[in-house]
């Protein structure tokens, strides 16, 4: 399923009332179109009197960019709800996922049957998913050849100043063997990041050459 506004909000009256003793705030609900995350807590901060810090602002984005199994996203809704629930307490974890986190997970599972995990981001198969549903875009592939032996790859929008703003970027790296561009509509690379940002992500050379098979090259 792919969750709504009113899904997910139902969802989370629901397991207020069932697992958090209705305990937690209501919170704006927002579906998100995210390649990144299933489900994600945001709040601001702001100082009071006496310099006590308060918590506001709580927004909760699920991504309903892949089609999931109810029960993974009613997990997912959960998932943030714990993190609601430790900030709302004033609890002190050892991290974002720290032990009290963890605690709470364990006894939600137990206690419910549900399998609430620490890693909340999308598997392989949902990411091949992801990169599928973005569609077919042609782009720009730099495959960036370091004096080392590594191979580095960057995916430039398809645009003239793009390309040349990625290219005077370059120039104040050191340690560049080489440099070849080619255009690309592989859903493949839509798993990278794209913008003309002089950065590059090592790469397997072989894996990416065979993604590029058939591609223009540009001169």
């Amino acid at each position: 399923m792919k969750p709504d506004v009113g899904f997910v909000r139902e969802r989370f009256q629901a397991f207020n009332t069932l697992i958090f003793d209705s305990e937690l705030p209501e919170i704006e609900i927002i579906i998100s179109n995210s390649k990144s995350f299933l489900g994600r807590l945001e709040y601001k901060r702001r100082r009071r009197l006496l310099g006590r810090e308060e918590l506001f602002d709580f927004k909760m984005r699920v991504s309903a960019r892949v089609d999931l199994p109810q029960s993974e996203v009613e997990d997912t809704i959960i998932h943030e709800m714990i993190h609601l629930y430790i900030l709302i307490k004033g609890l002190k974890d050892s991290s974002t996922h720290g032990v009290v986190f963890r605690q709470k997970a364990a006894e939600i599972n137990e206690k419910y049957g549900r399998k609430i995990t620490i890693s909340h981001r999308f598997t392989p198969q949902q990411r091949l998913e992801v990169m599928a549903s973005s569609g077919k875009k042609m782009r720009i592939i730099a495959v960036v050849r370091l004096s080392d032996g590594r191979t580095g790859v960057k995916v430039i929008p398809d645009r003239r100043e793009s390309l040349a703003r990625f290219k005077r970027g370059l120039r104040f790296w050191v340690g560049i063997r080489e440099v070849c561009y080619y255009k690309s509509d592989n859903i493949f690379f839509n798993r990278y990041p794209c913008s003309s940002a002089s950065r590059i992500q090592l790469v397997d050379e072989k894996l990416i050459l065979e993604q590029l098979e058939g591609s223009d090259k540009l001169g």
